[in-house]
């Protein structure tokens, strides 16, 4: 395995963040070479308020998934994640920050296997599906100090989540994450700290 990360301090205007990864594993040992890579620049409007974005891929061509029993798949498993947000420092009491992921995976399936109580793995020709997966994830909060130690908090928050049999690849899969909308709710809380 190899992993490199990379991450500079604010110069200027821009930061950034880097990490790549190299790795081999499941039942493929080092025969098989998976790979990741991140990337993450954010940019500085002003002192008080950046904007980042996040992007990641990913290959894993023996990930070991489980099934049932004693049967798990070996999946050539390939991921991309996107990842945006701001943070807004409104005044010395006041603050804005939002949040998103989107998530796609696709999963192939490249042979099953039935694992026996030795810890061996035998090829079986039983029946492992291909899947693929989409999440959605945003949030924007706003944050008011009423006093010290105590704040009122306005959150409003969006998601969904999809799994199916059916494969496409993760990048058409990360776009049509954008799309799910299973769970919406706007939230209102206030903590305040009460002086003894």
């Amino acid at each position: 395995n190899a992993y490199l990360e990379y991450e500079r301090p604010r110069k200027g205007r821009w930061a950034y963040k880097i990490e790549a990864e190299s790795f081999s594993g499941g039942l493929a040992g080092n025969d098989e070479i998976g790979y990741s890579l991140y990337l993450e620049p954010t940019y500085f409007v002003n002192d008080a308020f950046n904007v980042y974005v996040g992007l990641y891929g990913s290959r894993t061509p023996d990930w070991l998934v489980w099934q049932r029993d004693n049967l798990i798949g070996s999946f050539d498993g390939r991921e991309a994640n996107f990842d945006a947000g701001f943070n807004w420092t409104l005044s010395s009491r006041q603050e804005l920050r939002m949040k998103l992921q989107a998530i796609g995976l696709d999963a192939r399936i490249r042979q099953g296997y039935r694992v026996s109580a030795d810890g061996s793995a035998s090829a079986t020709d039983e029946p492992v599906e291909d899947f693929s997966v989409r999440t959605f994830g945003f949030q924007l909060r706003y944050r008011y100090e009423l006093a010290p130690l105590s704040y009122l908090y306005i959150v409003y928050g969006r998601g969904g989540y999809h799994e199916d049999d059916a494969v496409e690849s993760s990048g058409r899969l990360l776009r049509d994450s954008f799309s799910l909308r299973d769970d919406e709710q706007l939230l209102i809380k206030m903590s305040y700290r009460f002086e003894s």
